[in-house]
Order: C-alpha cells, then sequence, then structure tokens
C-alpha cells in the first residue's frame, strides 16, 4: 500500500475514529463529529473547523462494516 493510500480505525466504546495522512476524524454519538490535524512526531492533534471529506469516509466505512457484521456477510470475504 502506498503512503498516501494508508489508513488506520480507532474506536472505543463511544467514539469512532479513521485516520488518513495527518488528518483524523472523530465521530461521536448524537451525530457529533471533528477533524483533526495530527502531528505523528508530538501526538497533538489540532481542531480543523468546516465540513471534511473524512467525515463522510469515515461514516461509510463503518456504515458498511456494520452493515456486513450484522449481516453475516464477512465470511463471504474470505477465500476458500
Amino acid at each position: 500500500m502506498k503512503p498516501e493510500e494508508e489508513r488506520a480505525f480507532i474506536a472505543s466504546y463511544q467514539k469512532l475514529g479513521i485516520l488518513n495522512g495527518n488528518q483524523m476524524a472523530v465521530l461521536k454519538p448524537v451525530r457529533e463529529h471533528a477533524v483533526y490535524t495530527y502531528e505523528r512526531a508530538t501526538g497533538n492533534l489540532t481542531e480543523m473547523p468546516g465540513e471534511h471529506s473524512l467525515i463522510q469516509d469515515g461514516i461509510a466505512y463503518y456504515q458498511a462494516a456494520s452493515y456486513i457484521f450484522s449481516h453475516g456477510l464477512y465470511g463471504a470475504l474470505h477465500e476458500p
């Protein structure tokens, strides 16, 4: 995978996150969300105001994973 395509998914009991490059989107309960700039060297997060496509990407990834899991389709993703 190319470095610009790398991403990480993060979850706690109430928050979901996606890290893509140096941007981190956090999805919170009751339709709240935030996007941060992430500095890997220091671990600092700086909030970025406004709407970002990373929020929609995060929602799409987690909704797809939820659908696959709740419908028992995750086994179909493995080759025999």
